[in-house]
């Protein structure tokens, strides 16, 4: 699990650890980054929690494209950005 609070995220070109796919989708709306900023931030620490990314670095694990053997759910809560990652968390929900 992650959680960050929801906050301006400052521009860049470039994230430094976000792979290509993931700093497109994170620029690809001005008005979106901070959001799909931190999409992309909650499911990347979610999933390196889970273990699985220990054996490669951050850049290397795509949270648009996870593997089969990661399930991730991700919402805005609130004043937060959440995410779950589990080997099965089929039928999970993200309640208030």
């Amino acid at each position: 699990v992650d959680i960050e609070d929801f906050r301006e995220i400052t521009p860049r070109k470039s994230y430094k650890l976000f792979c290509d796919e993931e700093n497109g989708f994170v620029n690809a709306l001005e008005e979106q980054r901070s959001a799909r900023f931190l999409f992309c931030w909650t499911r990347k620490e979610a999933f390196i929690k889970l273990g699985d990314a220990l054996l490669g670095k951050a850049g290397d694990f795509n949270s648009l494209n996870p593997p089969d053997s990661a399930a991730l759910i991700t919402a805005r809560l609130g004043g937060a950005v959440i995410s779950v990652c589990g080997k099965d968390i089929s039928g999970a929900e993200l309640r208030l």
